[in-house]
């Protein structure tokens, strides 16, 4: 429990900093808070599932270029990086203390995760790859296989290539915008946790968080929510924290 005068750290109810005493009736629903570690623990297991999850989709996308001649930069290891670096808030939640560094690791996790999907996966090689072989690259092939063909033909052949370049860019644009809302919804709760006055304010924002997190990824929306509703059930611990900072720079 933490002082409502200087915000310090109180040991059986009574501050050893300034002497406010509280009641019996403030202290029991601290005892109380303390007790549950439930958030927690389905902090965790949201970003464990999603490291099993990120790991399991990367194999398989591995597999597949590999038939292509493709390779992967590593894409397994930064989503492992991503989960070790997201299970430190665990350990904040589950203490109840230094809950604005939650804040700190979420973006350095979602920035960890965004590199290892779209750039060491190397899935934008893997569209490149599919759209190159439907149609050659080499001019000559291109002009040999275009006098061996009937028109129509030709114009049929065009037409599904131009149909699966638009899907792919679909797939691609999509894939961009679910990374950068996710980017979005951690810099929106991290600014919650960071910079918030308010308990009302700071569910506001942990709902637009969430709101933005929902069609990206599943188990990392969860990993959010539960992160952000535990935080929420602590706020005036986070709000403690806080004074301290401003106290400790007088």
């Amino acid at each position: 429990m933490f002082c409502k005068n200087c915000g310090q750290k109180m040991d059986n109810g009574v501050c050893s900093n300034c002497g406010w005493r509280a009641d019996s009736l403030e202290i029991q629903p601290q005892l109380q808070t303390k007790k549950s570690k439930v958030l927690p623990i389905l902090y965790i297991i949201a970003v464990v599932l999603t490291m099993i999850t990120c790991l399991f989709l990367n194999y398989g996308i591995g597999v597949i270029m590999e038939t292509s001649g493709l390779e992967t930069k590593g894409g397994g290891f930064w989503f492992f990086l991503h989960a070790v670096v997201m299970l430190v808030p665990a350990y904040f939640l589950m203490k109840q203390q230094n809950l604005k560094w939650c804040a700190i690791f979420l973006l350095i996790g979602i920035g960890i995760y965004i590199i290892g999907f779209n750039y060491c996966s190397n899935i934008g090689a893997y569209y490149d790859q599919v759209l190159n072989v439907q149609v050659p690259s080499n001019d000559s092939t291109w002009d040999q296989a275009y006098n061996g063909l009937q028109s129509a033909m030709d114009d049929s052949y065009q037409e599904e290539y131009i149909q699966q370049k638009i899907m792919l860019d679909a797939i691609r644009t999509l894939v961009k915008a679910s990374t950068f809302l996710l980017l979005v919804s951690a810099v929106v709760l991290a600014a919650g946790i960071l910079f918030t006055t308010s308990k009302k304010t700071y569910t506001v924002l942990l709902v637009i968080a969430c709101v933005l997190a929902v069609g990206c990824n599943l188990m990392l929306f969860f990993a959010i929510l539960f992160m952000g509703i535990s935080i929420r059930k602590n706020y005036a611990i986070l709000q403690s924290e806080k004074k301290n900072k401003v106290v400790s720079t007088f």
